[in-house]
């Protein structure tokens, strides 16, 4: 989240806009600059909301209980854009130094990618026409995140440059048909800084797995909507219940879907089944590779809002061969005492789930790259889809859900044991008074006897 010092509520003050902008979607239209190019779900300053991007500005709007936060940015005023771990940051003139951090994106790639190419084109005399709003031109690129800047030494996606209003006016620029010529370089390049990220997956299930078969292939057989061996089909063979999958749906050069299943669980005192979803994405890099990430939430199971599993598989041409990458890594968006508990059991989980479905996929080919496999339910011996059955993180929240009503049970036998103590310690009490006053009773009816 971002940090705002005391000597910045002045600029944020001005550019605070008015929360009506919240319900109307007309006044966020004509303060990102007359049309929405782009919105994305994120958070900023504890606040989830959408953040607009326009050729003018960008806006969020968001809400916490009853309070509503909107913020607008112009592009005037910013110097960079930044693409950290799982979030973007935007630094302002003024202040100087003052960042704007949005966490939560689905894909931050594509959100830096947007923000970088809307920033350029403000730069420019001309913005982009209303007519085509979401065709976002990948004509200027800023000399700090410029992928087309190969002199320099060390090639940084994150170095900033501080410049002034003057230094703007005097970038060089691309046209956008020179651009559009170079789209292989821009892959190329998304490619290689894909492959040198090692912030975003901090855990690797799967490495260079060699499949003898074509990036056209692997989409045909393991993605495509008409895929024989596609993943929501091979979750519903190793054992996933009522699992739906959307139709891919193609946005620039992202392609989206969610799965939507029920996780059989098999522990003591918790539900028969769990629902949980899978969101995923999947982008080509030219003939390079492709990447499928996934985020996995499950529900109706305790503690789910803790925390959420993202991997990716990373699928790299090699002649005639791709080489398979699994990463993936646990995200916790609340702290909770079980987070020890919870990644240890979830490292587990997810190793044997990758990999299961990594020796599904090397099995599913000959090396020649046809089938051998089929997904169904009655024609694999039952041992061997043991093998490969995914292991879900329903499995993990089963068994914390599990342990909580355990310790819940734990503590009432404390609570009445701890009363049933209470009682005993009361009634002695009350004993030994009544026994203490029958006794001075006594005393007293013995003297009363000696002195007659």
């Amino acid at each position: 989240m971002s940090k705002v010092s005391t000597n910045q509520k002045s600029f944020l003050n001005r550019k605070e806009v008015d929360k009506s902008l919240a319900s109307n979607i007309d006044d966020v239209t004509r303060a990102v600059g007359g049309f929405i190019c782009d919105e994305f779900d994120c958070v900023h300053n504890n606040f989830t909301g959408k953040l607009y991007t326009g050729p003018s500005a960008i806006l969020f709007t968001g809400r916490i209980f009853f309070f509503d936060w909107c913020q607008r940015i112009s592009w005037m005023d910013v110097v960079q854009v930044k693409k950290k771990k799982r979030s973007v940051d935007i630094v302002v003139k003024e202040p100087k130094g003052t960042t704007f951090t949005f966490d939560n994106f689905f894909d931050p790639d594509r959100v830096w990618s947007s923000l970088v190419d809307l920033h350029s084109d403000s730069i420019l005399d001309t913005p982009p026409k209303p007519a085509t709003p979401r065709e976002l031109s990948r004509s200027l690129r800023r000399n700090n995140s410029d992928p087309f800047s190969l002199s320099q030494a060390a090639f940084t996606f994150e170095k900033e440059t501080n410049r002034e209003s003057e230094d703007l006016q005097v970038l060089s620029t691309v046209s956008t048909e020179e651009s559009i010529g170079n789209s292989s370089v821009t892959d190329d390049l998304s490619w290689i800084s894909l492959l040198n990220d090692a912030t975003s997956y901090s855990q690797v299930a799967v490495k260079d797995l060699e499949l003898k078969c074509s990036l056209d292939t692997f989409f045909d057989l393991f993605i495509s909507d008409s895929a024989k061996l596609s993943i929501p089909k091979y979750m519903q063979g190793s054992g996933e219940e009522n699992v739906y999958s959307s139709s891919w749906k193609e946005n620039d050069s992202l392609m989206t879907r969610v799965v939507e299943y029920s996780h059989p669980v098999n522990a003591p005192m918790a539900p028969p089944l769990a629902k949980a979803r899978k969101e995923q994405s999947y982008r080509k890099y030219g003939r390079d590779g492709v990447a499928l990430e996934t985020k996995t939430i499950v529900e109706d199971v305790p503690m789910t809002d803790c925390f959420y599993v993202v991997d990716q598989i990373r699928v790299a041409a090699m002649g005639d061969k791709v080489f398979v990458t699994m990463v993936y890594d646990i995200r916790f968006v609340k702290s909770t005492m079980f987070k020890g508990i919870i990644t240890r059991t979830t490292k587990a989980d997810m190793e044997k789930s990758l990999q299961g479905l990594a020796a599904f996929m090397s099995k599913s080919l000959h090396h020649d790259g046809d089938t051998v496999l089929s997904l169904t339910k009655s024609s694999p011996p039952q041992q061997e889809s043991q093998d490969y059955r995914s292991v879900s993180p329903a499995s993990l929240q089963s068994f914390l859900s599990s342990t909580v009503l355990f310790l819940l049970f734990v503590f009432q036998l404390y609570i009445i044991w701890t009363l049933v103590c209470i009682q005993h310690d009361i009634a002695k009490l009350v004993a030994n008074s009544l026994g203490h006053t029958a006794l001075q009773d006594h005393i007293l009816l013995e003297s009363a006897r000696v002195f007659q």
